[in-house]
């Protein structure tokens, strides 16, 4: 090999482990992320997932050979994919942080570790599958794959998910007790075994045709289906079938349809169907929205509950878009108007959340806080006054 090919063999790892690098150092000024931990593993999954799966695609150029040789020849730049932010956020933690590095070596090694196999799994299928359009397939492998969840968070009334490029998502309210369990284990185990057999079968001696590539494509494309309609099953999602079935308990009245635990006391669960009609009818005066679809409220009999199976531990929340709200039964009184408002106006909201347009958290939360009018106790004029 003469040095012109072999500077354009390396070139493409140097710049994009160069600019990793780089991308590495600066997660260590950003909060969250300048520590080792959930966030830093989390945002490291998704670069080392894309980075692993390019590189998969540019060794490959030209050649076709099995996933293992393509492994072994380049395992070098592999490890430095993985070690290099883990050795700096270790470096970074333990002199300057002084945080604990356990748990976060632990999350380094369940979330970021199999993205970055993953990643290498779906380089070499797309590679396999269209040696011209190489790097177009994977990077709309990784959007999709990336993206999927979005349609959970919309459709299922739940804020967290699992996703096999990101292993695990709190949801969008911010939860500081995130923890490894064996359910996370367990998933990130199957993420490994299904894109490795994806990855071992569409070698070029097994799926060398053009109609065996077809259908095994169409194949891969309805076992991902099935696992999505059956996610709630395994518990890796919760859809309104999985809640009612996991609560156990609803109850009906003029404007709700009432899911609630089945440890909830009746006496709790009648005092909060008569105070969301009361609020239901106070709010429709003040807003003089004509609201006649049954909002659903769920209720949870306490924290761990809702954290469980909505993924907000520490706050309640509304869908306005589905007519769901999640409440704890022992703090609904504190948040139950709020949520309400949030539902109200769907009706005049915008996107497809049906929320302010542009997502305005301030328009958001202002018009709630508005209706609400009140804030640990005060009348919000008095504390703007």
């Amino acid at each position: 090999m003469n040095f012109k090919s072999l500077s354009k063999k390396i070139k493409f790892p140097v710049i994009s482990l160069a600019g990793f690098f780089v991308l590495v150092i600066w997660l260590q000024f950003v909060p969250l992320t300048n520590v080792l931990a959930y966030e830093y593993s989390a945002i490291n999954a998704i670069l080392q997932s894309l980075l692993g799966g390019l590189l998969t695609v540019y060794f490959l150029s030209g050649r076709q050979v099995k996933l293992l040789s393509i492994l072994r020849e380049n395992y070098k730049i592999y490890l430095l994919v993985f070690l290099i932010p883990l050795i700096i956020s270790f470096a970074n933690t333990l002199l300057f942080v002084g945080c604990p590095l356990d748990t976060g070596i632990l999350f380094f090694f369940v979330l970021t570790l199999p993205s970055l196999m993953i990643g290498i799994f779906l380089g070499y299928f797309a590679r396999n599958l269209s040696s011209r359009f190489a790097f177009l397939l994977f990077t709309i492998l990784f959007l999709i794959i990336l993206l999927l969840p979005l349609i959970e968070f919309y459709f299922n009334p739940q804020l967290y998910f699992y996703n096999p490029l990101l292993g695990y998502f709190p949801g969008n309210i911010y939860d500081e007790n995130i923890t490894i369990d064996l359910k996370l284990i367990i998933y990130r185990s199957l993420n490994l075994l299904f894109f490795g057999l994806i990855a071992f079968i569409s070698g070029p001696k097994i799926v060398n045709t053009r109609v065996l590539k077809t259908v095994f494509v169409f194949s891969i494309i309805g076992i991902s289906v099935l696992f999505s309609f059956l996610k709630p099953e395994f518990t890796f999602a919760t859809s309104l079938a999985r809640l009612e079935f996991e609560l156990g308990k609803t109850a009906e009245t003029k404007n709700f349809r009432i899911i609630f635990d089945s440890s909830i006391e009746e006496q709790k669960i009648e005092n909060f169907a008569f105070q969301q009609e009361y609020y239901f009818t106070e709010i429709a005066s003040q807003t003089v929205i004509n609201f006649e679809e049954k909002i659903t409220a769920i209720v949870f009999r306490d924290s761990k509950q809702k954290g469980e199976l909505f993924g907000a531990e520490k706050a309640d929340v509304a869908k306005p878009w589905l007519h769901q709200f999640y409440v704890e039964i022992d703090n609904f009184e504190s948040s139950l108007k709020h949520e309400l408002t949030h539902i109200f106006a769907s009706k005049i909201g915008t996107t497809p959340f049906k929320v302010a347009d542009n997502l305005n958290p301030a328009m958001i939360e202002g018009y709630a806080m508005a209706i609400e009018n009140e804030y640990d106790g005060k009348d919000i004029h008095h504390l703007a006054a």
